[in-house]
């Protein structure tokens, strides 16, 4: 008699715990296949044929794709998306409009520019998002710094650096390019982030598409023929004033928790096969998805500005009667943040006895 199939996620952070949550609301239980469980299950989950898989980093994604007998998306053709210098490559012979770069850390022209990691994970290792340089200096050290790191110049591309943290879009939901009925998308834009350079989306808000973002989306998802969850990345230049591509997550992103109570789960229902065919490409309502985690530890750090601007956000969509999501709940935001102030005071203490480095690689490896 065969064992029943169990839904496993790999990773431990928002994007789990909605994960959990989208799950419960279909009556369904989600284990933990790693020890740091979100709902303090500290067992160890190891996948068995017939299983369903939540994948929230790449790494896990790697890990797993050459197994046929487990059940999860997306599954990729030969292109690895997760190497970003190959993903530029391909959009920008398919046509797409990406920002300048260079697979080699030459020294650039313009200012500032960023020194971004090619791959999200190296072996088990998270990669840091990239440095951001402001002068020819500054750039020279960051180099200079990144085999005391434990990292190499291979690991990274140059990327030209847009200062404009809060005009980055976002297409996402779940894409199906064997039948685009199936697409479930949103746009969302980041209103307010964690940090000031390569923060992730502290506030995000659902919008109009504010140039043929979704059709080009559906262009390049089809073009690579994904079939699963994703997030489309765009950035807008106010100065070009065009809309470059970004960057792709091919997996359950941070702030797809927005679908759950905001759009009837239909991006789990979907990844499940469960749902009516409904579209949220079209008259989607207005919902803003906020951060409880960021909203405590700026608490924390008495970051007044940051959270001045959490409050007046909230309110000012809450008197406009817009739907506001808060991720996660109170126990799991403490959780999370004594676990995160935990981390922060080990790499502290470790890094008293290292080689000192800069204060812009600190924060981009935090």
């Amino acid at each position: 008699m065969s064992q029943p199939s169990r839904h496993i996620v790999f990773g431990d952070y928002i994007n789990a715990w909605s994960l959990q949550r989208g799950l419960k609301q279909l009556g369904k239980r989600l284990h933990q296949a790693r020890p740091q469980a979100v709902a303090g299950d500290e067992i160890a989950i190891v996948p068995r044929a017939g299983d369903v898989l939540y994948f929230t980093d790449e790494r896990s994604l790697r890990q797993f794709l050459p197994r046929t007998d487990l059940h999860f998306l997306p599954r990729f053709s030969d292109l690895d998306i997760d190497d970003k210098v190959c993903f530029y490559d391909w959009l920008s012979d398919f046509g797409e409009q990406i920002i300048p770069y260079s697979r080699d850390l030459n020294t650039p022209s313009v200012w500032p520019t960023l020194i971004k990691a090619r791959h999200s994970w190296k072996g088990d290792r998270k990669l840091p998002r990239g440095f951001v340089c402001h002068t020819a200096e500054e750039f020279q050290h960051v180099r200079q710094q990144l085999p005391e790191l434990g990292l190499s110049e291979s690991d990274f591309c140059r990327q030209q650096f847009l200062p404009s943290c809060e005009d980055v879009y976002s297409v996402c939901g779940h894409f199906d390019s064997r039948d685009n009925q199936r697409n479930a998308i949103l746009v969302t834009r980041k209103t307010l982030t964690d940090s000031q350079d390569l923060g992730t989306g502290a506030v995000v808000d659902t919008v109009a598409d504010p140039q043929d973002l979704v059709e080009r989306t559906a262009r390049i998802l089809n073009g690579l023929r994904y079939h699963g969850p994703f997030e489309l990345e765009f950035l807008y230049d106010q100065i070009s004033q065009t809309y470059y591509v970004l960057e792709l997550n091919p997996r359950f992103w941070m702030q797809h928790g927005i679908f759950i109570d905001g759009f009837d789960n239909i991006v789990i229902k979907r990844y499940l096969g469960i749902d009516d065919g409904s579209s949220v490409a079209e008259s989607a309502p207005d919902v803003c998805w906020l951060n409880r985690v960021d909203l405590m530890i700026a608490l924390l750090k008495c970051d007044a500005r940051l959270v001045s601007r959490f409050v007046s956000l909230w309110w000012n969509r809450r008197r406009r009667g817009i739907r506001c999501l808060w991720c996660p709940d109170w126990q799991t935001t403490i959780r999370y943040v004594c676990r995160i102030c935990r981390q922060k005071l080990r790499r502290r203490t470790a890094d008293t006895k290292a080689a000192p480095v800069t204060d812009n690689e600190m924060a981009a490896a935090a």
